[in-house]
């Protein structure tokens, strides 16, 4: 009939979109992502594991990694899966705590995120907020 609304079905192949909205636009389910070597995902009462999602073009990150440095200016944190993965490098502002000292977030088209921060950051922990990063994909 004519007055039907169509609002989502979900797709049970995990390699495919778990839902499609009404306006044709696909949409993933938070999906997990491991953190490098150091760091590790730091869920709190507010925040969930480090996850990627996309809906139609759009991936979102969220979550909290945390990791002990012991770098001069840069670090790699995570690997986004490559069907997340921008067409581009982009940098992000990043929601670090670093003892004051000031950061942004990459992420290349190889998939790396990265961490790099203003001046050399030698020892210590850091926590980076990821919710602050989406991109659109081609």
């Amino acid at each position: 009939p004519n007055n039907w609304i169509f609002v989502c079905i979900k797709n049970a192949d995990s390699y495919a979109a778990m839902y499609t909205w009404g306006n044709g636009q696909d949409q993933d389910g938070w999906r997990g992502i491991t953190p490098a070597s150091g760091w590790a995902s730091s869920p709190t009462a507010t925040q969930k594991s480090a996850a990627v999602c996309k809906y139609g073009n759009i991936v979102r990150l969220r979550g909290v990694i945390t990791g002990t440095l012991n770098v001069s200016t840069s670090v790699h944190v995570l690997t986004i899966p490559a069907a997340y993965r921008p067409d581009n490098s982009s940098n992000f502002c990043a929601a670090l705590t670093t003892g004051g000292n000031i950061g942004w977030a990459n992420v290349t088209n190889t998939g790396a995120l990265q961490v790099h921060f203003k001046t050399p950051y030698t020892s210590g922990t850091t926590t980076l907020e990821l919710s602050a990063i989406s991109y659109s994909l081609n």
